[in-house]
């Protein structure tokens, strides 16, 4: 356990509960099952091998966990989340944080304020919650939803599923990507992003099942789910992403 400085505290290869208290406090759990709480300070907390269930506290914290399936919160404060491999559950809550799932099938939760969400690789789910979040699913086949605010959604490699939610939110498309499935598109609140050079006029929209299918030089990039194509124009995409 920790005292009011800034302290340096390492676990063992055991099952360890580590506590950081008052203080700019660095914290390794090393090998084992270990619980690490940063509590108060700008802390920073690596889990290390084993499953591991690490919490910030308060403050501004810098979480990692390691190559096995950890829970990691950031609670209060404006927190880097990683990780690192293993099918990870991270959870940003309280203001803007920024969350990487690395390698694994990781579930990924930005809660209130601003968040950056970013998947990597695996087969992820990204909840953005309250805010203006950026979600970005990485490699393979990732479900993005935005929740509350004016959120971007990239679902980048892999056949992802996006959710906006409330609000304005802004859709992704690049080409070689996809194909996504975009299941809450509305016109005249949302729109379509088109990056890495795509232009509207390369576009080919089509009617299918009835819902929108866009597509470049034969390559569907997305589904619109109950949407008309004959109803979009070009003022329904940009190709800015903010």
């Amino acid at each position: 356990m920790g005292g009011k400085d800034n302290d340096q505290i390492d676990g063992s290869d055991d099952d360890d509960d580590l506590f950081g208290n008052l203080g700019n406090d660095t914290i390794a759990g090393n090998i084992g099952n270990d619980s690490i709480n940063g509590n108060e300070g700008d802390d920073l907390i690596d889990g290390g091998d084993g499953k591991d269930q690490l919490f910030g506290g308060e403050n501004n914290d810098s979480i990692k966990g390691g190559n096995e399936t950890d829970l990691i919160f950031g609670n209060l404060g404006t927190d880097l989340i990683e990780g690192n491999d293993g099918d990870d559950s991270l959870f940003g809550n309280e203001q803007r944080d920024t969350i990487s799932g690395n390698s694994g099938d990781d579930l990924i939760y930005g809660g209130e304020d601003n968040d950056l969400l970013d998947g990597n690789e695996g087969n992820d789910a990204l909840w953005g919650d309250d805010g203006d979040d950026t979600l970005d699913g990485g490699q393979d086949n990732d479900i993005l939803t935005g929740g509350k605010g004016n959120d971007i959604l990239v679902g980048a490699s892999g056949a992802d599923t996006l959710t906006g939610g409330e609000g304005s939110d802004r859709f992704v498309l690049v080409s070689g990507f996809g194909p996504d499935t975009i299941t809450d598109f509305t016109s005249g609140v949302d729109i379509i992003v088109l990056d890495g050079g795509l232009t509207f006029e390369q576009l080919t929209l089509t009617l299918v099942n009835g819902s929108t299918q866009i597509q470049v030089n034969n390559q569907i990039l997305a589904t619109l789910n109950n949407v008309d194509p004959n109803l979009l124009t070009v003022t329904n995409f940009t190709t800015s992403i903010f």
